[in-house]
């Protein structure tokens, strides 16, 4: 009685410290995500979609064009969802849903983790000293301190809600080990996993990866084929739909923004440019030494006694299923060592130990993969997920590591000092070099200073970007616009680089094409355009002629894409005989023709022709098919006849 006593306090003991230590470094990641609360030109994007939604003209960026300019299809739909429930303005609703999904994702991951270091509380407990079950944040502090990371906690991005479904990913991955019985038999927390599992590739494409490793644990775990038929009864019903719909609705396998990035493309060089300027800035690699050294220690202890308190329950349930199997078949099994060996298999993956393998393992595959793929054009941005996955098995350590206090403090309180540096120091911004054409940037400085702000004071909403040049003489180029003009075009007033405008263009009179607007950034136009003016990019993003032009040799990572001008004008509703003198007419018109011709019209009925049955299968057809790799010249009179003269 008194041992059953001490094990409950003890059990309660643990308990109650790591969620105190998990809401703790929650107020903390809240504190320092509503400091640095912002939103960027990208995630303006998201809210174009939503717009779309809301006035029931699909999941789309124009109106009448098919195009999912979204890389997570989940976020736009919480976002949507939430801003119908609460009424509030969608900049607001990102940006707090994204900061309440990334202090979540602490509080999860936290949580989690202490529970992995829970002490085994065996006859022995009163011997059991109160540092035993104490654990102190470690790695969280790492991630939490990191500038980018706070940046991402919102930016109107899908970060807080990738690093949310990685962090319950791993919690669910803990909780389904330990309800291990030594039995091939699916439980509620193997049919949740495979669940969440699924869900990996709606929040963003790359984090199947995690779900797909989890999906093939589960599947060794439980070898047997009508056990996997209910696993993916439960993982695929809702991403395999939407992939179906995706294909039949848009006309692709993946994002649209996965074709306008190249993200099938090997650079190796520029990831490698990435990993240094996101490493160095923070000398990151101390902590990770650090934690790599305590972790790996640290995880020996609770991972041993796991599997040795799991072969104990699991001997007496194997002899139970044996005994089980020899009354209801009346034989013996002549080699009772066959179900042993196909269990204890088992054990090992249904683990913690497992667990760890699965997170750790999907991380470092991730970071090969954001190397490859050439890293990003903002600063840290593509590495965070991957971090934070890398340090969810160590984001607290025990007190007690290496079975002394003093050696547990010191090294979480070299974590600290590190963090405490890293967070006051930030990232050194230089606002001169933004100028100078350079490839990474602090995606946040950059804004606050593009946007012509004071330092410390971001941007929040769409308003805001209007102190961007890039909109100077933006109102009135919209006011032509819903007076019939066909399209404006941002172009340099003088030799001034900050001097922009915006030129109206009259219209074609035979040609119904909506009034049309490109820029780069397309957040900002898009966000501060009626839903009835097509705002376009000429990098891709919700441009698909421009998504399938051939890459910039050395251009910006995701920008390396370009739709000159003529293919621009040519496009749309705009006089081509009354092009100004920068435009070449000749060159418009040749456009315009091959526009005209098979290869094109095959891609423009992919987005633009109502969505019919005939339309949803072609579109299929083609996703699975041309889709998968067309390209663009961009030379319009690679498509037309040799002796072809604009007329």
């Amino acid at each position: 009685m008194h041992h059953a006593s001490t094990r409950t306090l003890v059990e309660r003991q643990s308990t109650w410290w790591a969620l105190g230590s998990a809401v703790i470094v929650g107020i903390l990641a809240f504190i320092v995500g509503f400091q640095r609360r912002w939103i960027s030109d990208d995630g303006l994007i998201v809210l174009r979609t939503v717009r779309n939604l809301l006035a029931g003209n699909g999941p789309v960026f124009n109106a009448g064009e098919r195009v999912e300019a979204n890389t997570s299809t989940l976020w736009q739909y919480i976002i949507t969802v939430v801003h119908m429930v609460t009424g509030q303005q969608l900049a607001v609703v990102a940006l707090y849903c994204a900061l309440g999904l990334s202090v979540l994702a602490v509080i999860i991951g936290c949580w989690a983790t202490a529970r992995l270091y829970k002490p085994d509380v065996g006859p022995a407990a009163t011997a059991v000293h109160w540092s035993t079950w104490t654990v102190i944040p470690a790695g969280v502090l790492v991630y939490i301190s990191l500038p980018p990371a706070r940046d991402f906690f919102t930016s109107g991005l899908e970060w807080g809600l990738s690093i949310f479904y990685l962090a319950v990913l791993w919690a669910l991955l803990l909780w389904w080990a330990g309800n291990a019985d030594g039995t091939k038999s699916l439980d509620v927390s193997a049919f949740v996993l495979a669940w969440w599992a699924g869900l990996s590739w709606l929040v963003r494409p790359e984090l199947a990866l995690y779900g797909g490793v989890a999906g093939i644990v589960l599947f060794l775990a439980h070898s047997n084929w009508k056990k996997w038929l209910l696993i993916l009864a439960a993982a695929l019903p809702i991403p395999a739909g939407y992939e179906i719909f995706r294909m039949g609705y848009y006309g692709l396998l993946t994002p649209h923004t996965a074709v306008a990035k190249s993200a099938s493309d090997s650079q190796w060089a520029s990831g490698f440019h990435y990993l240094a300027d996101f490493f160095g800035p923070y000398w990151l690699w101390l902590p990770l030494l650090v934690l790599a050294v305590a972790g790996a220690f640290a995880l020996v202890r609770p991972l041993n006694q796991a599997t040795v308190k799991s072969q104990g329950i699991n001997a007496r349930r194997r002899y139970r299923a044996n005994h089980r199997y020899r009354e209801e078949n009346g034989t013996v099994l002549k080699n009772s060592e066959e179900p042993s060996r196909t269990w204890a298999w088992m054990d090992q993956v249904r683990s913690e130990k497992a667990a760890v393998i699965v997170m750790v393992g999907c991380a470092l595959l991730h970071i090969v993969y954001v190397l490859r793929v050439g890293g990003d054009f903002m600063h840290g941005r593509m590495l965070l997920l991957p971090l934070f996955a890398l340090l969810l098995p160590v984001f607290v350590l025990p007190l007690n590591l290496f079975g002394s206090i003093i050696v547990g403090a010191a090294a979480t309180g070299v974590i600290a000092v590190w963090s405490l540096v890293i967070a006051y120091r930030g990232l050194p911004n230089d606002w001169s070099e933004f100028d100078t054409g350079r490839i990474i940037v602090d995606e946040r400085e950059f804004w606050t200073y593009a946007t012509n702000r004071e330092q410390g004071n971001p941007p929040m909403n769409a308003e805001d970007f209007h102190g961007s040049p890039f909109l100077n003489g933006w109102d009135g180029g919209i006011e032509a616009l819903e007076s019939g003009d066909a399209m404006m075009l941002r172009y340099l007033k003088s030799s001034d680089p900050e001097e922009f405008d915006w030129q109206a263009m009259p219209r074609d009179e035979l040609r119904t094409d909506p009034p049309t607007v490109y820029l780069v950034n397309m957040g900002m136009s898009s966000m501060n355009a009626p839903l009835n003016v097509r705002v376009l990019d000429n990098i891709g993003l919700a441009t698909p002629i421009a998504a399938r032009q051939p890459r910039i040799e050395d251009g910006r990572v995701g920008h390396d894409k370009n739709l000159d001008r003529i293919w621009q004008v040519a496009d749309s509703g705009v006089d081509l005989d009354q092009l100004p003198e920068w435009i070449d007419r000749d060159d418009a018109k040749a456009a315009r023709e091959a526009l005209g011709t098979e290869k094109f019209q095959r891609l423009f009925a992919t987005y633009r022709d109502p969505l019919t049955l005939d339309r949803f299968l072609s579109n299929m057809k083609f996703a699975l098919t041309e889709g998968r790799h067309l390209q663009l010249s961009s030379d319009p009179y690679d498509y037309l006849p040799e002796n072809y003269s604009a007329q």
